[in-house]
């Protein structure tokens, strides 16, 4: 039986936050092979970079990966909770799953549709940016204890892509943060201008 992860997210662009926190999560709860997912169309986001030039930019991020992988079969492009493990748990019937997300969306799980099947069947891995995001949690985990969760924290925590679309908008020289692929990339596509 092998530990999969999945953490499916906008990447808009993918930066160096969210490598660290996959790679200590995949460090942390011992995950054989994570799947890096670019959302077609993010929830509660509009105005996002086409998919293609995402999921592009996240092939790059993660090249040398042997354990991260960007596209698992069957898998809808949505990557909403319901088609995504019903997807996953008829590829990997024997394996366990570990579920990859911030504290902003985990907050918000109870409002998921099935959510409560959800937590009987995976762990969860949940990134922490800030100290409130520690405080909100507890709470959290106090309406729903049966929730698997292990916190996540890295030096990372607090790169946001906002602020590298930001400094690209602004044809900033030095720019950090991100793969020196996935600058090139958005460069030579032009996006974020």
């Amino acid at each position: 039986m092998a530990k999969i992860g999945i953490y499916s997210g906008t990447f808009d662009p993918v930066h160096t936050g969210h490598i660290a926190f996959a790679e200590t999560a995949i460090a942390e709860l011992k995950i054989d092979t994570l799947y890096m997912l670019a959302e077609e169309t993010p929830w509660r986001k509009t105005n996002v970079t086409p998919v293609k030039n995402r999921q592009a930019m996240l092939d790059l991020a993660v090249a040398d990966s042997r354990v991260i992988k960007t596209s698992l079969k069957g898998m809808s492009d949505q990557h909403d909770v319901v088609s995504s493990m019903k997807a996953f748990t008829g590829a990997h019937p024997k394996d366990s799953v570990v579920l990859l997300m911030g504290a902003d969306v985990f907050l918000n799980i109870d409002k998921w549709k099935d959510y409560k099947k959800l937590i009987q069947e995976v762990e969860f891995a949940v990134a922490l940016r800030t100290e409130d995001d520690g405080e909100e949690l507890i709470y959290k985990l106090q309406e729903i204890p049966e929730a698997k969760v292990t916190k996540i924290v890295t030096d990372q925590a607090t790169v946001a892509s906002s602020k590298i679309r930001e400094a690209v908008a602004q044809d900033a020289d030095n720019i950090k943060d991100i793969n020196a692929e996935v600058l090139q990339y958005i460069r030579d596509n032009q996006l974020y201008l």
